[in-house]
Protein backbone atom coordinates (compact mmCIF):
# COMPACT_ATOMS: atom_id res chain seq x y z
CA UNK A 1 0.00 0.00 0.00
CA UNK A 2 1.17 3.50 -0.76
CA UNK A 3 0.43 6.47 1.50
CA UNK A 4 -1.56 9.20 -0.22
CA UNK A 5 -2.53 6.98 -3.15
CA UNK A 6 -4.19 3.84 -1.77
CA UNK A 7 -7.23 4.44 0.44
CA UNK A 8 -5.97 2.05 3.12
CA UNK A 9 -7.67 3.93 5.96
CA UNK A 10 -11.06 2.93 4.52
CA UNK A 11 -10.09 -0.72 3.94
CA UNK A 12 -10.93 -3.67 6.22
CA UNK A 13 -8.08 -5.59 7.87
CA UNK A 14 -7.86 -8.78 9.92
CA UNK A 15 -5.08 -9.67 12.34
CA UNK A 16 -3.87 -13.25 11.82
CA UNK A 17 -2.55 -13.35 15.38
CA UNK A 18 -5.52 -12.24 17.53
CA UNK A 19 -8.34 -12.17 14.93
CA UNK A 20 -9.00 -8.44 15.38
CA UNK A 21 -11.06 -6.96 12.53
CA UNK A 22 -11.29 -3.27 11.76
CA UNK A 23 -10.60 -0.37 9.45
CA UNK A 24 -7.17 0.80 8.41
CA UNK A 25 -7.63 4.09 10.21
CA UNK A 26 -7.65 2.11 13.47
CA UNK A 27 -4.21 0.61 12.84
CA UNK A 28 -1.23 1.94 14.75
CA UNK A 29 2.06 3.04 13.23
CA UNK A 30 4.97 0.88 14.31
CA UNK A 31 8.62 1.31 13.41
CA UNK A 32 9.23 3.88 10.71
CA UNK A 33 11.94 3.79 8.05
CA UNK A 34 12.93 6.14 5.26
CA UNK A 35 10.78 4.36 2.67
CA UNK A 36 7.99 2.84 4.74
CA UNK A 37 6.22 2.33 8.06
CA UNK A 38 4.81 -0.69 9.83
CA UNK A 39 1.04 -0.77 10.46
CA UNK A 40 0.21 -2.65 13.66
CA UNK A 41 -2.84 -4.34 15.09
CA UNK A 42 -4.28 -2.00 17.75
CA UNK A 43 -4.98 -4.97 20.03
CA UNK A 44 -1.80 -7.12 19.96
CA UNK A 45 0.61 -4.92 17.95
CA UNK A 46 1.19 -7.59 15.32
CA UNK A 47 2.48 -6.18 12.02
CA UNK A 48 -0.47 -6.30 9.61
CA UNK A 49 0.82 -4.35 6.62
CA UNK A 50 3.74 -2.25 5.42
CA UNK A 51 2.84 1.26 4.30
CA UNK A 52 5.15 2.64 1.61
CA UNK A 53 5.93 6.34 1.45
CA UNK A 54 5.50 7.52 -2.15
CA UNK A 55 7.89 9.55 -4.23
CA UNK A 56 6.61 12.89 -5.46
CA UNK A 57 6.49 11.53 -9.02
CA UNK A 58 4.18 8.71 -7.88
CA UNK A 59 1.85 11.16 -6.20
CA UNK A 60 1.76 13.47 -9.20
CA UNK A 61 1.07 10.51 -11.49
CA UNK A 62 -2.07 9.93 -9.40
CA UNK A 63 -2.94 13.60 -8.94
CA UNK A 64 -6.64 13.06 -9.68
CA UNK A 65 -7.02 11.04 -6.47
CA UNK A 66 -5.15 13.50 -4.24
CA UNK A 67 -6.65 16.11 -1.96
CA UNK A 68 -5.48 19.71 -2.63
CA UNK A 69 -3.10 19.80 0.35
CA UNK A 70 -1.36 16.55 -0.62
CA UNK A 71 -1.13 17.67 -4.24
CA UNK A 72 0.49 20.97 -3.23
CA UNK A 73 2.98 19.15 -1.00
CA UNK A 74 3.88 16.77 -3.83
CA UNK A 75 4.44 19.65 -6.22
CA UNK A 76 6.72 21.42 -3.75
CA UNK A 77 8.62 18.21 -3.07
CA UNK A 78 9.11 17.57 -6.77
CA UNK A 79 10.35 21.13 -7.32
CA UNK A 80 12.78 20.82 -4.42
CA UNK A 81 14.10 17.51 -5.77
CA UNK A 82 14.65 18.94 -9.24
CA UNK A 83 16.43 21.95 -7.75
CA UNK A 84 18.69 19.67 -5.69
CA UNK A 85 19.42 17.50 -8.72
CA UNK A 86 20.43 20.54 -10.78
CA UNK A 87 22.66 21.99 -8.07
CA UNK A 88 24.37 18.79 -6.88
CA UNK A 89 27.92 17.91 -7.84
CA UNK A 90 27.73 15.96 -11.10
CA UNK A 91 30.34 17.44 -13.46
CA UNK A 92 34.10 17.94 -13.31
CA UNK A 93 33.87 21.56 -14.45
CA UNK A 94 31.92 22.43 -11.29
CA UNK A 95 35.13 21.98 -9.30
CA UNK A 96 38.04 24.45 -9.18
CA UNK A 97 41.67 23.58 -9.63
CA UNK A 98 43.67 23.08 -6.44
CA UNK A 99 47.36 23.91 -6.43
CA UNK A 100 48.63 21.32 -3.96
CA UNK A 101 50.68 18.15 -4.18
CA UNK A 102 48.26 16.28 -1.93
CA UNK A 103 44.63 17.00 -1.16
CA UNK A 104 42.43 16.12 1.80
CA UNK A 105 38.88 17.46 1.61
CA UNK A 106 36.32 17.94 4.36
CA UNK A 107 32.68 17.10 3.71
CA UNK A 108 30.90 19.60 5.92
CA UNK A 109 27.38 20.83 6.59
CA UNK A 110 26.10 24.36 7.18
CA UNK A 111 22.99 24.01 9.33
CA UNK A 112 22.00 27.69 9.09
CA UNK A 113 21.83 27.66 5.30
CA UNK A 114 20.89 23.97 4.83
CA UNK A 115 23.81 23.25 2.52
CA UNK A 116 26.58 20.70 2.08
CA UNK A 117 30.04 22.27 1.86
CA UNK A 118 33.19 20.63 0.47
CA UNK A 119 36.27 22.29 1.94
CA UNK A 120 39.98 22.29 1.22
CA UNK A 121 41.27 23.69 4.48
CA UNK A 122 39.33 26.94 4.95
CA UNK A 123 38.56 27.21 1.25
CA UNK A 124 35.10 26.19 0.10
CA UNK A 125 35.39 24.47 -3.27
CA UNK A 126 31.76 23.47 -3.67
CA UNK A 127 28.36 23.84 -2.00
CA UNK A 128 24.94 22.39 -2.73
CA UNK A 129 21.56 21.97 -1.01
CA UNK A 130 21.38 19.61 1.94
CA UNK A 131 19.79 16.18 1.70
CA UNK A 132 19.01 13.45 4.25
CA UNK A 133 20.46 9.93 4.44
CA UNK A 134 22.50 10.36 1.28
CA UNK A 135 25.50 8.02 1.67
CA UNK A 136 24.98 6.74 -1.88
CA UNK A 137 25.27 10.26 -3.21
CA UNK A 138 28.44 10.77 -1.13
CA UNK A 139 29.94 7.84 -3.08
CA UNK A 140 28.84 9.39 -6.38
CA UNK A 141 30.37 12.77 -5.47
CA UNK A 142 33.61 11.18 -4.26
CA UNK A 143 34.05 9.45 -7.61
CA UNK A 144 33.81 12.83 -9.34
CA UNK A 145 36.27 14.35 -6.87
CA UNK A 146 38.72 11.50 -7.40
CA UNK A 147 38.43 11.83 -11.17
CA UNK A 148 39.06 15.57 -10.90
CA UNK A 149 42.05 15.49 -8.54
CA UNK A 150 43.44 12.04 -9.26
CA UNK A 151 46.11 10.44 -7.09
CA UNK A 152 46.58 13.73 -5.20
CA UNK A 153 43.23 13.24 -3.45
CA UNK A 154 43.96 11.21 -0.31
CA UNK A 155 40.65 11.44 1.54
CA UNK A 156 37.21 13.05 1.76
CA UNK A 157 36.38 13.30 5.47
CA UNK A 158 32.82 13.76 6.75
CA UNK A 159 32.94 16.20 9.66
CA UNK A 160 30.92 15.62 12.84
CA UNK A 161 28.47 18.30 11.64
CA UNK A 162 27.68 16.29 8.51
CA UNK A 163 27.35 12.81 9.94
CA UNK A 164 23.72 13.00 11.15
CA UNK A 165 22.24 13.85 7.75
CA UNK A 166 24.83 11.92 5.74
CA UNK A 167 24.12 8.63 7.52
CA UNK A 168 20.54 9.23 8.64
CA UNK A 169 18.93 6.08 10.07
CA UNK A 170 20.60 3.72 7.60
CA UNK A 171 22.70 1.20 9.54
CA UNK A 172 24.94 0.46 6.55
CA UNK A 173 25.70 4.11 5.69
CA UNK A 174 28.78 4.34 7.90
CA UNK A 175 30.30 1.31 6.17
CA UNK A 176 29.44 2.74 2.75
CA UNK A 177 31.26 6.02 3.40
CA UNK A 178 34.22 4.27 5.07
CA UNK A 179 34.69 1.94 2.10
CA UNK A 180 34.54 4.85 -0.34
CA UNK A 181 37.22 6.66 1.65
CA UNK A 182 39.36 3.53 1.63
CA UNK A 183 39.08 3.31 -2.14
CA UNK A 184 40.03 6.97 -2.51
CA UNK A 185 43.18 6.42 -0.48
CA UNK A 186 44.31 3.15 -2.02
CA UNK A 187 47.28 4.94 -3.62
CA UNK A 188 48.03 6.69 -0.32
CA UNK A 189 50.78 4.17 0.57
CA UNK A 190 54.35 5.12 1.46
CA UNK A 191 55.70 2.16 -0.47
CA UNK A 192 54.06 3.38 -3.68
CA UNK A 193 56.72 3.27 -6.43
CA UNK A 194 58.30 6.64 -7.08
CA UNK A 195 57.49 8.25 -3.73
CA UNK A 196 60.44 10.27 -2.42
CA UNK A 197 61.17 10.77 1.26
CA UNK A 198 59.70 14.30 1.29
CA UNK A 199 56.54 12.94 -0.33
CA UNK A 200 56.16 10.29 2.35
CA UNK A 201 56.63 12.98 5.01
CA UNK A 202 53.91 15.11 3.41
CA UNK A 203 51.50 12.18 3.37
CA UNK A 204 52.12 11.62 7.06
CA UNK A 205 51.22 15.24 7.72
CA UNK A 206 47.91 14.77 5.93
CA UNK A 207 47.19 11.62 7.90
CA UNK A 208 47.66 13.58 11.12
CA UNK A 209 45.27 16.24 9.80
CA UNK A 210 42.68 13.62 8.96
CA UNK A 211 42.64 12.26 12.51
CA UNK A 212 41.32 15.59 13.78
CA UNK A 213 38.06 15.05 11.88
CA UNK A 214 37.67 11.29 11.62
CA UNK A 215 34.58 9.83 13.23
CA UNK A 216 36.16 6.67 14.56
Amino acid sequence: MIEGIDKWKEMDFTCKRCAWIGLGEELQHGEMFKECSELLCPRCEEVIRILAFPMASELLANSASLDPKTLESAQKLQAAHLSWKQQRLHRLDQLPGIDAKFIVLLWDQDWDNSVIRILFGDREIFRQPLDYEYADYFVHACRILKKKYGYRLLDVIPTPHAKTYLWGDCLGASGTTTEMRRLIGRDDQSEYPGYKSETVSRIQEWKTYRKEYDLK
